[in-house]
């Protein structure tokens, strides 16, 4: 038990000085800050202060720009690939729990930990949520203030609570020349 406990307080200490850290240093250092607690950005990329990194299991491309403010959290994976624009206020969430009735003191389910993914190309508007096990295909745009709670289809703009197809866009690149990262 005194193992565990050990385990805890020094996750939790080491969490916080991360994102305590987070603030008040250049974009080079936050990724390095970032990467003690397993999250790993690819080349040129840019996060910007005050993300709020409660998920360790991050993937992060390269040329991804993601704004302040940003809450990643859960313990499924969250990868974001290349060339993503990430408005300020982002919420993505890789944690559920299934309705269970007849538990006692509450309804919520066990932990269910599903993965998040944003593929090639895509821009996410300020104050986006994305519920855990949604897949934003490449090349959508997600309008500010959505919520996303189902995997999109490739090349649309969605907006809404929640958030729906409202129009197709234009492909701008060919599916089998996506840039390798």
């Amino acid at each position: 038990m005194a193992d565990i406990i050990g385990f805890i307080r020094a996750n939790i200490v080491k969490s916080r000085c991360v994102t305590a850290g987070l603030q008040f240093c250049s974009n080079k250092y936050r990724r390095k800050l970032l990467g003690k607690i397993g999250w790993t950005v690819g080349d040129r990329s840019i996060i910007h202060w005050g993300v709020i990194p409660t998920a360790k299991n991050v993937r992060i491309g390269h040329d991804v720009v993601v704004g302040s403010g940003a809450l990643f959290d859960g313990m499924g994976t969250i990868t974001i690939e290349d060339g993503i624009r990430i408005g300020p206020m982002l919420k993505i969430l890789c944690t559920t729990h299934p309705v269970e009735p007849g538990l006692p003191r509450r309804i919520a389910g066990k932990d269910l930990d599903l993965d998040t993914v944003i593929e090639y190309g895509c821009w996410i508007g300020a104050s986006t949520l994305i519920l855990p096990g949604v897949v934003i295909r490449r090349g959508c745009v997600i309008a500010a203030g959505s919520v996303v709670t189902k995997s999109t289809e490739p090349n649309g703009l969605y907006a809404g609570v929640p958030a729906r197809r409202i129009k197709d866009l234009p492909t701008a690149y060919d599916d089998q020349a996506v840039p390798a990262g």
